[in-house]
């Protein structure tokens, strides 16, 4: 089969929807089918794009024999309006680069990679324009987690998102979700069949770099007792049950929390962290992946918060794949 993969992020970024999608056209490449993925300039989570992929509008690399097409995005900043934008922006390349590069009989399946919501009109125009089946993955239920984070609360805001939620589901020929309560939801509500799609990990692809590869800062902090949060700093984590959990331990001197990544709630956390003078947490800018393991492996434990909210009953969250692979 040949398999176009329409995803906003993709490796070398880090985070649950990277590491599946690159695992997942991996080993479809590997047995027989021709794989496509369509994609962004890398820039998550600090909306910066990496090095060497800064020059450029659009550019083709090939990874594990797979073709990556890249296209630009807006990138403006942090806030709702400004992710809108992002998404938009990404939706609208993505289309103009499809539309110009493939065309009937080009691929069998598009698979749309959701948030963003917005991304399923792209993919079920380019799935019309090859006369594809569209397979709609949804990692996130979207717009209901923003309403439930009290994110956008204007019930005529929310009114045309749930509308593309719904358009979305009735034209896919094929949907699975990361959790059963995402299936669920999605079955009750349309009366279509939701398959259960969790993330996972390549185990052979967990490979800490050498412990000399870690910055020093961090380094001189793992000769204490460490808990570390990597990942994104969002709304959805509730990070700050972290700090509260430091204040209780602030006189042990040899416990520490450190935080390493970026997001929009990094700031909030940065003036709570000098609000209580908490000398026992410190935030660090993201790493590599590679270098990430090396830290964690030298960790006393991981930790994987959720705001205590509905919604993210039965979540199973990426981030506790790397730590128990490490054992």
């Amino acid at each position: 089969m040949r398999i176009l993969i329409l995803t906003q992020y993709f490796y070398p970024e880090t985070g649950a929807p990277q590491n599946r999608l690159k695992a997942l056209a991996a080993w479809l490449q590997q047995n027989g089918h021709e794989v496509h993925v369509l994609t962004g300039m890398p820039n998550y989570p600090a909306l910066k794009r990496f090095e060497g992929y800064d020059t450029s509008n659009q550019m083709t690399e090939v990874m594990d024999g797979y073709s990556v097409h890249r296209v630009n995005l807006f990138l403006g900043g942090k806030g709702f309006v400004n992710r809108l934008r992002t998404y938009l922006s990404f939706c609208l390349n993505a289309w103009r680069y499809g539309r110009n590069t493939w065309q009937k009989g080009d691929f069998n399946w598009v698979y749309c990679e959701s948030p963003p919501l917005f991304l399923s009109l792209t993919a079920y125009m380019l799935s019309k324009r090859t006369r594809s089946k569209f397979w709609f993955n949804v990692s996130d239920l979207w717009p209901e987690s923003v309403e439930k984070l009290g994110l956008v609360t204007n019930p005529i805001l929310l009114a045309p998102f749930y509308w593309l939620e719904t358009w979305s589901y009735k034209k896919a020929d094929f949907i699975t979700g990361q959790t059963q309560g995402i299936c669920k939801s999605i079955e009750k509500r349309t009366g279509k069949d939701c398959h259960w799609y969790p993330n996972g990990i390549a185990i052979e692809e967990v490979n800490p770099s050498d412990q000399k590869e870690i910055p020093i800062t961090i380094s001189n902090l793992l000769l204490k007792k460490v808990f570390i949060y990597s990942g994104n700093f969002g709304y959805a984590q509730g990070l700050e049950v972290i700090l509260g959990a430091a204040e209780i331990l602030a006189e042990r001197e040899d416990v520490h929390f450190i935080l390493i990544g970026d997001g929009p709630e990094r700031k909030k956390l940065e003036d709570l962290i000098n609000f209580k003078k908490l000398k026992n947490v410190h935030l660090f800018s993201s790493v590599s992946r590679n270098v990430l393991l090396a830290i964690i492996q030298q960790c006393k434990a991981s930790i994987v918060p959720l705001k205590d909210i509905p919604l993210f009953q039965g979540a199973i969250p990426s981030k506790i794949f790397e730590p128990m692979a490490l054992g």
